[in-house]
């Protein structure tokens, strides 16, 4: 795994989020089956989409800063590399580290709304 993404993901009654070469374990539902996408990263809060066996699909709130605090690790330091997030292969959730300057990122979000702006002009 790159040392500049963090992961998580499910092992039967555990979930897993690993960055760097920490890898945290918590108990999770064994009813869990994955996790589908991360919709926002927050400073160590995630919201996610996971899909369980019993419920289909259902937004869900992972605190992974409170578990890295109980751990006695420097939440914040282990934390703040963790600024973006993406799946990968559509299995598990990848949250990548950006080496990004300001004005960099404002390219490239530029560059993503013009595409998006053409995709919708091309439909109509």
């Amino acid at each position: 795994m790159d040392d500049d993404m963090a992961r998580i993901s499910v092992d039967g009654k555990y979930s897993l989020f690993t960055f760097h070469d920490t890898c945290i374990k918590f108990r999770t539902s064994t009813k869990l089956k994955r996790y589908v996408r991360v919709k926002e990263w927050d400073n160590g809060y995630l919201v996610v989409d996971a899909d369980y066996s019993t419920l289909g699909e259902t937004e869900e709130y992972v605190d992974i800063a409170s578990i890295v605090d109980d751990l006695y690790i420097d939440t914040q330091r282990f934390l703040k590399p963790i600024n973006n997030e993406f799946i990968q292969g559509g299995m598990a959730m990848i949250v990548q580290s950006m080496a990004l300057s300001m004005s960099q990122a404002g390219d490239q979000m530029k560059a993503q709304k013009d595409e998006q702006q053409g995709k919708q002009s091309s439909r109509i």
